[in-house]
């Protein structure tokens, strides 16, 4: 029997995952950490680790991901409405 999703390990879960799984909001310090990684991938992006991205448009809960170490990561929209994560 396989285990429902909110109970399987992951590389990443999207935020929108973590907010559903735990059916309440996240404290406030679990926030200011999600902001501080956020904010290191945005400065990690915008010195040009990734050069193909200029661009970052966060749509929702589901285009940020929470990485199994710590880190967060971007759902990224190009102009032709692809998505990749970042």
């Amino acid at each position: 029997m396989e285990p429902p999703c909110c109970e399987q390990r992951a590389a990443k879960v999207s935020l929108a995952e973590v907010l559903r799984c735990f059916e309440h909001p996240i404290s406030e310090e679990q926030a200011w950490a999600l902001c501080f990684q956020c904010c290191c991938k945005m400065k990690q992006l915008a010195q040009g680790l990734s050069p193909s991205l200029h661009s970052v448009f966060i749509k929702g809960p589901g285009s940020i991901f929470i990485h199994a170490d710590g880190t967060a990561s971007f759902r990224v929209y190009h102009k032709s409405g692809k998505s990749e994560t970042s």
